[in-house]
């Protein structure tokens, strides 16, 4: 079982600055941490079709998920849609504590 965290926003940027931000080392690592289809660490690529989607398997400290974007052109720019797909429960902050559900994606 998953859940979706999903966040949508416009840019006042070309879709091709976007996916340079999203996908040159230098500036992933200032926003997302390193990326590197190699070795994973802790975004590993697994589907690019440039400027248009991404999508990583992300290794976190909570667990493995996934992170999806979708750059869309518009007439000033570009809209971000960014879906991170997770474990339906996530381990709670203090290991003593019952693991809390996330919500479900609609």
């Amino acid at each position: 079982m998953t859940a979706a965290l999903e966040f949508e926003t416009e840019l006042d940027a070309a879709p091709e600055t976007v996916w340079r931000a999203l996908t040159e080392p230098e500036l992933v690592d200032a926003w997302l941490g390193p990326i590197s289809p190699e070795t994973g660490g802790p975004g590993k690529v697994l589907e690019a079709d440039a400027p248009r989607f991404l999508r990583l398997a992300w290794q976190g400290a909570d667990g493995d998920s996934e992170v999806a974007f979708t750059v869309s052109p518009t007439e000033t720019g570009s809209h971000l849609r960014i879906l991170h797909t997770v474990p339906a429960e996530i381990p709670a902050a203090n290991d003593d504590a019952p693991t809390m559900p996330m919500m479900r994606a609609a």
